[in-house]
């Protein structure tokens, strides 16, 4: 589907709409130029919709004459139970993605808003844009945000919204932070979201910021876990963004750290000890081990040294993989524990919001409880912290509970050393049906 010709020009204005529609697919696609505000757009309670394999290039106007851009390349609005998997997703204006539904899974894409070829070194956008509720963004690339014509640099990323997980990503050269949550007007929550397992790589500004603007509620049980955060504030544009993890919560009414968790993670600059936290009205910019010592219930476990990277330069997420010796391997902590003992299928546990059952849509979770083998997650409940497996299996009150891995712990980071990942990459062409050949 090509609308021929780059903004202002293109002759299509959105390339799927699905408003209150179900089961349906779209992929192996590629949908090029659109004028409109939306390219993919599922919205009016479409869903089990699964859009897949598809090239998404060029959404929306980046300059409007006038100092604003618009365009979304992939829009889930109010929908919910949908699959976007394996697409590239490429030159959205305003964002790659927005997401406000619920119970919505986004695994396996690129989402690269980098315009430097088309227009200048530099220019882009931001990535995307997590909200809504329950959704699952998982082993994604989220690379190459520019600065768009309204900002001079953009985040890789937003995680906001409630009940949101966030895992097994490569967040990577973005021209402001990795990651960014914020409650503000027309957005108010930043909610219990589960920012875990993710490597955050050589992005301009630090490797996640949480703030509370006004019209915002005050955030409160954000968790960021097991995350490389590794050779950050490349290029940060004052003192406070020169920093690894960065708190602006002064309205808050839940505390200068709003009840995070920042835990078990690897934060690094460029030499062991430099990692550097900034905590509105909590001490301002500080190394991280005073801030742990100052917030020990918040801040804790995180450690201060460099991964070995299989690449000296990567840029693609195999050259992220930990060689053999790295820091990471098997230095991660337990996502949470059980809280009682017991055997069979319903495991009660200190938190349950790390883990899905996939929404109907894709499989649920392989967990390991304890030291007993692998289970699939078939369902969890929320209200209760419990979660329900596919085998019987027999733990104590207390016992670790991750998602799978190999060796003698979680590593650190989006890919666990000795097991296959599916990361995003390149739709790969299928072979032809029904081809003929005739001479």
């Amino acid at each position: 589907m090509d609308g021929k010709e780059r903004n202002p020009r293109s002759r299509v204005e959105h390339f799927v709409q699905i408003w209150n529609g179900s089961y349906n697919t779209v992929r192996d696609c590629e949908l090029r130029f659109a004028t409109g505000w939306r390219g993919v757009d599922l919205d009016d309670g479409a869903h089990h919709n699964r859009i897949i394999d598809n090239i998404v290039d060029f959404v929306g106007v980046y300059d409007d004459g006038q100092g604003n851009d618009w365009g979304d390349s992939i829009v889930i609005e109010n929908a919910h139970n949908n699959l976007i998997q394996g697409n590239v997703v490429l030159h959205g204006a305003h964002n790659l993605l927005r997401v406000k539904g619920e119970n919505n899974v986004i695994r396996g894409n690129v989402f690269d808003n980098s315009w430097s070829t088309v227009l200048a070194p530099g220019l882009g956008g931001r990535n995307l844009a997590l909200m809504g509720r329950r959704n699952v963004f998982e082993e994604n690339i989220v690379r190459n945000s520019g600065a768009s014509i309204d900002k001079a640099a953009n985040a890789g990323m937003k995680a906001e919204g409630r009940d949101n997980i966030v895992r097994r990503n490569y967040i990577y050269r973005n021209s402001s932070e990795g990651i960014m949550s914020e409650s503000r007007s027309g957005q108010p929550y930043a909610h219990n979201n589960h920012i875990f397992h993710n490597t955050i790589y050589g992005n301009d500004g630090p490797g996640w910021r949480l703030e509370m603007y006004n019209g915002g509620n005050s955030p409160v049980g954000n968790v960021f876990k097991n995350n490389v955060v590794y050779d950050n504030r490349q290029n940060a544009f004052n003192s406070t963004y020169d920093v690894d993890v960065l708190f602006k919560l002064a309205r808050s009414s839940t505390g200068v750290v709003a009840g995070s968790l920042i835990d078990g993670n690897l934060i690094y600059k460029q030499a062991s000890g430099d990692a550097v936290v900034y905590i509105q009205d909590g001490g301002s910019r500080q190394d991280l081990g005073s801030a742990e010592a100052s917030f020990r219930d918040h801040i804790r476990n995180n450690r201060m040294s460099g991964v070995s990277f299989s690449s000296v330069d990567p840029k693609l997420p195999e050259d992220f993989d930990l060689q053999p010796g790295s820091a990471g391997i098997d230095s991660g902590l337990p996502l949470t524990h059980t809280t009682t003992s017991g055997n069979g299928t319903e495991i009660h546990v200190e938190d349950a919001g790390y883990f899905t059952d996939g929404f109907g849509v894709v499989p649920g979770d392989m967990i390991r409880v304890g030291t007993q083998s692998d289970v699939r997650v078939v369902s969890v409940r929320y209200d209760q912290n419990s979660i329900v497996v596919s085998n019987s299996v027999q733990w104590s009150a207390g016992a670790p509970v991750s998602l799978a891995y190999s060796g003698a712990a979680p590593d650190v980071g989006a890919r666990e050393y000795g097991l296959s990942n599916n990361v995003g990459g390149p739709a790969q062409p299928r072979p032809p049906r029904q081809l003929r050949i005739s001479r």
